[in-house]
């Protein structure tokens, strides 16, 4: 949580196998920032997330540097309102944008943001997804954090789900059997 919200801008990766709850991470931290009631009305829901799909950035786009206006005015707005990028798909950064005539990517424009520390990145990625980012680029993937998430076992799991149980079951008037979480 420190990583994403703290004054520092830097970039962040969530690295995990498939189900393991990356994206429900990233939600849930993305919730108790908006929710939190020690923060401040001022600061509470300042810095918001989002998400960033590479080909919609350059769909529709025909004309040399079309895509490339967009994205660097989407940078802009992040980097003036001092959001979070989430990326949920980072070998489709290196795809997007490139075509016969050019070799510029997404990936290759938002690196140097990442680099002078201009934007706040969180993304996510399985082992295997982070491997071929580091094959297709090391010095990208070096810009970012890796905060590796384990699958739980049997018995955490069960625990985190009873603590979820229990504001469940106060919010919204519900009984929940014990059964049912087993």
């Amino acid at each position: 949580e420190d990583l994403l919200w703290r004054d520092e801008r830097r970039a962040v990766l969530v690295c995990g196998p498939a189900g393991v709850g990356k994206t429900a991470l990233i939600h849930e931290l993305a919730w108790r920032h908006e929710h939190d009631p020690q923060r401040s009305e001022q600061r509470r829901g300042k810095r918001r997330l989002h998400q960033l799909e590479p080909r919609l950035v350059v769909a529709g786009m025909s004309f040399v540097g079309e895509w490339e206006k967009r994205f660097e005015a989407i940078l802009k707005e992040l980097h003036r309102r001092d959001h979070v990028l989430v990326l949920t798909d980072l070998l489709d950064l290196f795809r997007a944008g490139r075509s016969s005539r050019s070799d510029t990517s997404l990936a290759t424009m938002l690196r140097p943001e990442i680099q002078r520390g201009r934007l706040r990145v969180v993304a996510e990625a399985t082992p295997e997804i982070w491997r071929r980012v580091c094959e297709e680029d090391r010095g990208f993937a070096e810009l970012f954090k890796v905060v590796r998430l384990e699958p739980l076992d049997e018995a955490a799991t069960l625990s985190v789900m009873i603590r979820a149980q229990r504001p469940l079951e106060r919010d919204h008037d519900v009984d929940v059997r014990p059964e049912t979480l087993a």
